[in-house]
């Protein structure tokens, strides 16, 4: 099994693909393809039988025995309608995982909650407040985490995130993400898609961003930690989501 991406629980039977308890672990049982689910060539989801999800996992090896751990398949891929991969900038890049069976809540197996009225986001997307991301993604050795990271990063105001970045990625900042990271060192790196940005408010966290589109120099795949990376804002899905949740 290949990790591919990052996930985020949000209900017993449900999980985003956009904090460390919240963390899934989607593997493929054969091929890596564009952006966790999907085929740019083709423009369509690519089939739930290649994927399997896990919970309550530390360490990135599938097979790692883990006491906390649950494995469950999806019995269905929602991909966002408008979602068009590369060919729209990766505008709308978020999908729903609805799971064949529903994971038993653990202290070590939580959702992260969803700010449904959006009573709270003003204290999230605001200077100097920070989000937590886990993932298994790639280091700055070139290889791929074996045990989850964790970061806190800085959410980062539109003006200041456009003016920082490469002219190149800027399209990639469409009207539905924001950014946040630092340039300094401390990034989210390929491995990481997907992953959930959640910001706590009243000892509860919200899911606030899902990892979408990060930069390096060249266009590759290395993981570049001088970047801000650019996070779908799952507040402008709202609907979408409902449509699934619970």
């Amino acid at each position: 099994m290949k990790h591919i991406c990052g996930a985020s629980l949000i209900s017993p039977r449900l999980v985003v693909s956009g904090k460390h308890f919240n963390q899934a672990h989607v593997s493929e049982t054969k091929w890596l393809a564009a952006h966790c689910f999907w085929d740019d060539s083709t423009r369509k989801t690519l089939p739930k039988q290649r994927y399997k999800l896990a919970v309550g996992k530390f360490y990135r090896d599938w097979d790692s025995p883990e006491d906390e751990a649950q494995f469950r398949e999806p019995a269905e891929i929602k991909i966002q309608d408008r979602y068009q991969g590369r060919h729209l900038n990766f505008a709308n890049d978020i999908a729903v995982i609805v799971l064949n069976v529903s994971v038993e809540l653990t202290w070590a197996v939580r959702p992260v909650c969803i700010d449904w009225k959006k009573e709270y986001e003003r204290f999230h997307f605001a200077t100097g407040s920070k989000g937590a991301v886990a993932g298994w993604g790639i280091t700055e050795k070139g290889v791929p985490s074996p045990t989850l990271m964790t970061s806190m990063l800085p959410f980062i105001d539109f003006t200041k995130c456009w003016n920082t970045v490469p002219e190149r990625f800027r399209t990639y900042i469409t009207p539905d993400k924001f950014c946040a990271g630092y340039t300094n060192g401390t990034s989210v790196c390929p491995g990481d898609s997907g992953g959930g940005l959640s910001f706590e408010y009243k000892k509860k966290w919200y899911l606030r961003g899902v990892v979408s589109v990060g930069v390096g120099p060249d266009g590759d795949s290395k993981c570049y930690t001088e970047q801000y990376t650019a996070f779908t804002t799952v507040s402008n899905f709202l609907d979408f989501l409902k449509l699934y949740y619970p």
